[in-house]
């Protein structure tokens, strides 16, 4: 995978997603106790991002997702982990959308690692994960055990958007 992205592409994307995303945190660490966990951030709007992108000339959507294994771990330490590939100008970021099963109506997770009150199941609300190739995303601890439907879709350099992947995940 090349990624020909010239460096004021980068740094746009990268402000881009940080006047777009503040952090809300959940895992916030008290100032001068180093890093911890990366907060969950609402991602950019798809309109957004390939405006600031869009400047490679590809025509491929990428592609993200996570296995069977990443989920049974999941289970175990609250971390989903997945990969996500692009045949043209690389993978910018991998969007993420977590929703609990609850009857017939979802609850959607928000930045702030709690779930909204029950909606469609057909709605979204994506967070950016952490890294592109190899990401991965942090879950609240406070998540009830349960059946979660999770999409995820990749967005490449050239503003292409992966149809979003549907998989299920069971936490508990």
């Amino acid at each position: 995978m090349r990624t020909r992205a010239p460096l004021i592409l980068v740094s746009s994307l990268a402000a881009l997603c940080s006047a777009t995303a503040p952090a809300l945190a959940t895992d916030t660490p008290a100032p001068g106790t180093g890093p911890g966990p990366a907060a969950l951030q609402d991602a950019p709007s798809v309109a957004a991002i390939q405006t600031a992108l869009g400047r490679c000339a590809d025509q491929t959507r990428p592609t993200a997702g996570f296995s069977a294994k990443s989920a049974t771990t999941a289970r175990r330490t609250r971390v989903l982990r997945g990969t996500a590939a692009d045949r043209g100008c690389g993978v910018a970021m991998v969007t993420i959308s977590l929703a609990r099963v609850h009857g017939k109506q979802c609850e959607l997770l928000t930045p702030t690692g709690h779930l909204a009150r029950p909606g469609g199941c057909a709605s979204a609300r994506y967070l950016m994960a952490a890294g592109t190739g190899q990401w991965r995303l942090r879950l609240p601890k406070g998540l009830p055990h349960g059946t979660y439907v999770v999409k995820t879709r990749a967005i490449d350099f050239a503003g292409n958007v992966q149809a979003p992947r549907t998989q299920r995940l069971k936490l508990g």
